[in-house]
C-alpha cells in the first residue's frame, strides 16, 4: 500500500515531470483506458439508485454472481445485505437509507474491487467510519493487495502503518517518506502524529 496525495500529483504535473503507469507517460494514455485500469473509493459514500447488486456491479455489469458474494463477504458486507428483505435485491436510494453509513462504505469498496482494478484509490475512505468498518476494510486489502497498487490518502496514522511506502505532507510538501518504522524513528512530524493518534511509538 502506498500514501499519496492527488493534489501533489497535480502540482507536480503542473510545474514540471510527468506521471507514469508502468512506464507509460499518462498523456499518452486514453481517458477510457485510464479508467478502465483505476478505481476510487472516497470519503463519502455514494450508491446510485438501484439495486445492491446493481450498485455492487456497476463498473462491471458482467461480474459473476459468485464473484460479488466472494467480494461481498471479503469486505464484511455479505451478512448484512444477506439480512434484508430482498438480500442482494434491495432497492436503495442515493442515500442508502436500509444501510448504515459504515455498511454503505463497504458497499462502495466493495464496488472497486469487483472491477479488479490494478490501482485503487482510497480518498479519505476510512476517515468517517468506525473502527470496526476501518478493520474490514484494512483487512479486505490486505487481501487483495497483491498485482495491484493501493493509494491511500488520509490522516489516520493506523491507516497506513503496514505500507510499503508513506509519504508524509505537510501543507502540500513533501516533509519525509519511508516504512512506519522508519518514519517513528527518523520523523518528528510523523512521531508526533502518533502521538496525537495514540499509536504506539518507542
Amino acid at each position: 500500500m502506498l500514501l499519496l496525495s492527488a493534489i501533489l500529483l497535480r502540482e507536480r504535473m503542473r510545474e514540471s515531470g510527468i506521471v507514469t503507469i508502468d512506464g507509460v507517460d499518462l498523456r499518452n494514455v486514453k481517458f477510457k483506458s485510464l479508467r478502465r485500469c483505476v478505481s476510487i473509493v472516497l470519503q463519502e459514500p455514494y450508491l446510485f439508485q438501484g439495486t445492491l447488486r446493481y450498485n455492487l456491479k456497476f463498473g462491471r455489469p458482467d461480474a459473476s454472481n459468485d464473484d460479488m458474494i466472494r467480494i461481498s463477504k471479503l469486505v464484511g458486507i455479505h451478512e448484512p445485505i444477506s439480512k434484508l428483505a430482498n438480500g442482494y435485491d434491495e432497492e436503495v436510494s442515493e442515500r442508502g437509507s436500509s444501510l448504515s453509513y459504515g455498511q454503505r462504505q463497504l458497499v462502495c469498496l466493495a464496488r472497486a474491487l469487483i472491477t479488479d482494478p490494478k490501482i485503487l484509490i482510497l480518498d479519505e475512505a476510512t476517515s468517517s467510519v468506525d473502527p470496526y468498518t476501518e478493520q474490514l476494510i484494512q483487512n479486505a486489502l490486505k487481501a487483495e493487495m497483491s498485482n495491484r497498487t493501493i493509494i491511500i490518502v488520509t490522516h489516520r496514522v493506523s491507516t497506513v502503518r503496514d505500507a510499503d511506502r508513506i509519504v508524509v505532507l505537510d501543507h502540500g510538501q513533501v516533509q519525509d517518506s519511508g516504512t512506519h518504522e522508519y518514519l517513528e524513528k527518523n520523523s518528528e512530524l510523523y512521531r508526533h502524529l502518533c502521538e496525537m493518534q495514540l499509536v504506539r511509538v518507542p
